[in-house]
């Protein structure tokens, strides 16, 4: 068993490294001292695995007329994903200011982008969702701010009716989405993480 997760950590790492050089971008794990969580409502910086990001973005799936907000972005890599796959715009949300400059710097310097990449600094509560169409979370907040996010989509989504998806990566708090229902699952899947897509429900 150990030497089967060792392999598996091995494949990881070696799928990490092709990416990365690949997009031309820095995201691994590095524990810096500004990574540490505030409060229960923000969450360590921990990428989400490559595998894990391309099957969410392609079961959404993503077109190139989305506008695809990463919410919680830390370092870029999933924004730099989906400029890859192509959208008309992507941005990513971050509350930390280094991490906000680390994931500038993977936007500018990265290779095979498709899609002009926006990193903006600030709470994920305080954004404005009135445009975006896609939505991705991988567990970066609590509770509280989950359902605060989830409201705050809501509303823009009334000021603004339009097809919207969210994608939802090692969902700790997927109870706060099945409360809503203006949205319905239409994704599951469990494998090495657990990933929920969820759409509005028409007539919004």
């Amino acid at each position: 068993m150990r030497f089967r997760r060792k392999l598996q950590l091995d494949l990881y790492r070696a799928e990490s490294l092709f990416w990365e050089n690949w997009l031309g971008i820095r995201t691994r794990t590095t524990r810096l001292p500004y990574e540490r969580a505030r409060d229960t409502e923000h969450k360590i910086y921990t990428p989400t695995l490559y595998r894990t990001i391309f099957r969410t973005l392609r079961g959404l799936p993503l077109k190139e007329s989305d506008v695809f907000v990463d919410l919680g972005c830390g370092k870029g890599r999933v924004v730099c994903c989906a400029a890859y796959l192509g959208a008309a715009q992507v941005i990513g949300v971050e509350y930390i200011q280094e991490l906000c400059d680390i994931a500038v710097g993977n936007a500018e310097q990265m290779r095979h982008r498709k899609s002009p990449i926006m990193i903006k600094h600030g709470e994920v509560q305080d954004f404005d969702f009135s445009h975006g169409t896609v939505f991705f979370m991988n567990n970066s907040f609590g509770p509280g701010a989950v359902r605060t996010v989830l409201s705050r989509i809501e509303a823009g989504l009334r000021q603004n009716p339009r097809e919207i998806r969210i994608a939802y990566v090692t969902p700790a708090y997927g109870w706060a989405m099945k409360k809503n229902p203006w949205l319905e699952r239409y994704g599951f899947w469990k494998h090495l993480d657990v990933a929920m897509l969820w759409r509005s429900k028409p007539g919004l």
